[in-house]
Formats: C-alpha cells, structure tokens, sequence
C-alpha cells in the first residue's frame, strides 16, 4: 500500500490501524495526562483517548463516545471522536501546542481522578448496556 493510499481510506479503518498499532503507548502517555488533550487524527475526525477523551468530552459533549477492549489491556479504553469541521469550528488553529496532520494537542485543566474514575466507569456501562 502507497502511503498516499493511507489518506484514502475511511476514517474507521485508520482508526483500527490506529489503536492495533499504537493503543499500549497511547495508553501509557495518558496516563500522566499532564493536563492536555492529545488528539489523533484519522482523517475527517480527531479521536482523543481515556483521559484526554474525557477532557475533550467535557469541550464537546456531543462528541461520539467509543469503548473498545485491546488485547493487551484488562480494560476497556474509552475514545471520543469529534469531526475535524467541529473542531476548527469551535476551537480554530491557535489553541494547539503541537499541531501535525495526524497530531494535535492543547492545554486543558488536570483531570480530577474521582471525576475521571466515575466518567469512565459510567461511560463504560453505557456503551455496553447500548450493545
């Protein structure tokens, strides 16, 4: 495959590409979140995961929420997902410290454990009870 065959395909399919490739990492970096949300880009959507996912959710609570189980995780990972239009829509270009075609990342508060703790647990449910 081309690299430029990457940028063809739906934004589903990089994003499993995505999480079978780099979830453990993703997973690791948020776990010290360090009060910023970190994006990734999979074409029309940006998708923030566990702690970032739940910060990006508190800026955009309509944004999608997803639960997926990885193999190497005894837990589900939660991920938000906002379309880029959302985004440069109601944030634009000068919020990002980082800023690459597949990468975004901007400050946001520390996320409190408790409120975390509860959101993904709750979260977590939802999604499986809808399944």
């Amino acid at each position: 495959m081309k690299t430029d065959d990457v940028y063809c395909e739906p934004s589903g399919v990089r994003l499993m590409r995505l999480i079978d490739e780099h979830l453990p990492e993703i997973v690791q970096r948020e776990s010290r979140s360090e009060g910023r949300i970190r994006l990734y880009g999979t074409g029309d959507y940006w998708n923030a995961f566990e702690q970032s996912a739940y910060l990006l959710w508190q800026l955009f609570p309509d944004s999608e929420l997803t639960s997926v189980r990885h193999r190497g995780f005894p837990f589900p990972v939660v991920i938000a997902s906002i379309s880029d239009i959302v985004l440069q829509s109601r944030v634009g270009q000068n919020v990002f410290l980082h800023c690459r075609p597949d990468y975004r990342e901007m400050f946001a508060s520390d996320v409190p454990v408790r409120q975390y703790a509860s959101w993904h647990r709750q979260t977590v449910d939802a999604l499986t009870f809808n399944w």
